[in-house]
């Protein structure tokens, strides 16, 4: 099982390598991730890479990204709530 560490890494690659998912080869890895919630040593490394040659390539970004899942046990924030009865600051 991957660390905390190693899914936090592999979480910020997929989400950098999401607007890329037009090409096959990215939209894998961010699938891959979505599913097993981790990215292999050499997944990492073949998708740094990837991200490296599309900011050096200008690569267009996809309208639509691929969305990435949160990391388990991540939760998602709250949307701020209002209290008629709570006193303002």
């Amino acid at each position: 099982m991957a660390t905390r560490e190693e899914q936090i890494k592999a979480h910020d690659l997929a989400t950098k390598l999401a607007p890329y998912a037009w090409n096959d080869f990215a939209k894998s890895l961010v699938e891959f991730f979505n599913k097993n919630n981790f990215l292999t040593p050499k997944q990492i490394a073949a998708g740094e890479n990837l991200v490296r040659k599309a900011k050096e390539g200008d690569w267009s970004a996809s309208d639509e990204p691929l969305k990435v899942m949160p990391i388990v046990g991540q939760q998602e924030p709250e949307a701020p709530t209002y209290n008629p009865n709570e006193e303002p600051f």
